[in-house]
């Protein structure tokens, strides 16, 4: 798995239109980023390639992509990540295990009932941080944010997995990322 590609739109650092472009890798870590002008867009397809595109709504994303710079992303929504479905497979993971262990404690507490706005969500979670970055690069540091916290909250699921006998004998070993998380950034590279 090559891992994520997150996308943010709005102005960039002269003020005019620009796209920022996030890597965020299966086990969270930010391992790259572009600052692209409309007319630098021809980028884009190079840098998504190979790459579930993640995003809070990853529909929006890609409709404002298209109203903005004309940048079609093929095939989005059989690879696309929307962070909250991941959190939802994450906590569904929680509870089967939860159901088998008495007084799991995790490390990364998610909210319960998950906000809807990504910025509720972003304050709930204590991700809320002052950036001196323009308008685009925000947008999408604030995506990968979410999504390498989300990773974070996966991570300390699985690790109990590890720990807990009880757990070993009742649940396959955990994937890398959720099931149908791992499918969809597995076929982006298709």
């Amino acid at each position: 798995m090559i891992g994520h590609v997150v996308l943010g739109l709005g102005a960039g650092h002269d003020g005019n239109d620009s796209v920022a472009v996030w890597h965020v890798s299966p086990a969270g870590v930010y391992t790259g980023a572009w600052l692209l002008s409309p007319g630098s867009a021809w980028h884009l397809p190079g840098l998504c390639a190979g790459r579930s595109v993640a995003a809070w709504d990853p529909a929006q994303t890609v409709e404002l992509l298209h109203e903005r710079i004309g940048f079609e992303l093929p095939a989005w929504d059989a690879t696309s990540v929307a962070i909250p479905s991941a959190l939802t497979e994450v906590r569904q993971v929680r509870r089967s295990y939860e159901s088998h262990v008495d007084s799991l404690t995790w490390t990364t507490t998610i909210p319960e009932p998950l906000p809807e706005d990504p910025g509720v969500f972003r304050r709930t979670v204590g991700l809320v941080r002052r950036d001196d970055a323009c308008a685009s690069a925000k947008d999408a540091l604030a995506t990968a944010r979410m999504l390498a916290w989300t990773i974070t909250a996966w991570r300390d699921t699985t690790s109990m997995w590890g720990e807990r006998e009880s757990l070993r004998r009742a649940f396959p070993e955990p994937t890398a990322l959720p099931p149908d998380w791992e499918r969809r950034v597995t076929r982006a590279q298709e």
